[in-house]
């Protein structure tokens, strides 16, 4: 089914070349790779190539600075095709690149974004740490200014960051005093943070399973006075203002996942008989279907509305978690209720389905839980 499309046409031809590469390229490497949770390096590269990793970086950083609508068209067709690999890319494109260009000196810029927009480098955001996830103000990792050796270091643990383990560069942030927060970057010269003190823990996982799924443990990591990003103590705005935009991302995942549940649920009802018939020609399943189409158009215009807002340079987090809470109940809602229309087919090994809709049950909870969407969403009504 042909689903909303994009007004500016050079979005259009965008998405028309990222649909072909789906087709051809995505569709097989998932069929052959996600089972097994292979990182897919070859499909990485030709992404960066294509300029995927850059939709939202400056122009004059090695972008093209398309932004959060033509990226939440991206991240949907990303999802569609393959949800792990669109977790490569958001985590590198949006949740990595974002902070460096948002709070960056101009050198960290001009050194680190080019190499994240063409996919010569992946990068992480190193946020969440075993006993602080949603609570982000509770982490323990600590940053201690050492004035002998005119450095900084870093100790304590994160946990669930994607990408870590083929990164090159990771956003991390750590408490600076008992009521500040600091975000650093922490670089290596090759993939995996190899970096003096950093210890990277692999968890294998049982959903989007292609993506790294990582702890990453510093001890007595050192830093220079240049990796520390943005101002000392801004760290939790900086986390915020990225979340923001990250959950817009995540919305779109959801619904592109939803999408393709669909899709496959409306093409079976279409071949398969019961009693004598075509199971699309009972009315309540064209009414189930109705249902469904409604509900995901009426949730990516909320996808939409916030990327367009934030494109536009307005406070979000509102309406961005908003679009997270909606878009993520209503693809887990949609695909769940569909699923049933594949019978027992979608509990086979010959079939792709029950692991489809499997991968949408974590996008509402990364990018913040939605129990503490409600928390945001309230707490910003009168804004």
């Amino acid at each position: 089914m042909r689903w909303q499309e994009p007004k500016d046409e050079t979005l259009s031809i965008l998405l028309e070349s990222v649909r072909r590469f789906g087709k051809e390229e995505i569709e097989p490497a998932y069929g052959k790779y996600e089972e097994q949770g292979f990182f897919p390096a070859e499909l990485v590269k030709k992404m960066g190539a294509m300029g995927l990793f850059g939709l939202m970086i400056p122009e004059e950083y090695g972008g093209s600075g398309m932004g959060t609508v033509a990226a939440s068209f991206v991240a949907r067709e990303l999802a569609y095709r393959w949800p792990a690999l669109h977790l490569i890319w958001t985590a590198n494109s949006s949740l990595a690149a974002f902070p460096i260009a948002y709070a960056g000196t101009k050198e960290q810029k001009a050194r680190i974004l080019p190499q994240l927009a063409s996919g010569e480098i992946l990068g992480c955001y190193a946020l969440t740490e075993p006993n602080s996830g949603s609570d982000a103000g509770s982490m323990t990792m600590k940053a201690e200014w050492r004035p002998d050796s005119l450095t900084w270091s870093l100790n304590g643990s994160k946990i669930f960051i994607t990408n870590a383990f083929h990164a090159s560069v990771a956003v991390v942030f750590a408490r600076t005093s008992k009521k500040s927060i600091s975000a650093f970057l922490v670089e290596s010269s090759e993939p995996g943070l190899r970096h003096p003190g950093v210890t990277v823990r692999y968890i294998p996982k049982r959903v989007q399973k292609s993506s790294d799924f990582c702890e990453i443990h510093c001890n007595d990591v050192f830093l220079p006075v240049s990796a520390l990003l943005g101002k000392e103590g801004k760290g939790f705005a900086i986390a915020m203002q990225t979340l923001d935009g990250g959950r817009i991302n995540i919305a779109a995942q959801a619904i592109g996942m939803a999408m393709r549940v669909f899709d496959d649920a409306y093409a079976y009802v279409h071949v398969r008989k019961q009693f004598g018939r075509l199971v699309w020609e009972n009315q309540k399943v064209q009414f189930d279907f109705a249902e469904a189409y409604a509900r995901l158009i009426a949730a990516w215009a909320l996808v939409i509305e916030a990327s367009e807002r934030r494109d536009a340079g307005e406070n979000i987090t509102r309406i961005a978690s908003s679009a997270k809470l909606v878009a993520t109940e209503t693809a887990w809602k949609v695909a769940s209720d569909l699923e049933t229309y594949f019978g027992g087919m979608a509990f086979t090994q010959e079939s792709a389905w029950l692991p489809r809709l499997l991968d949408i049950a974590p996008t509402r909870v990364y990018e913040g839980a939605n129990n503490i969407q409600h928390m945001v969403i309230a707490k910003h009504l009168d804004d």
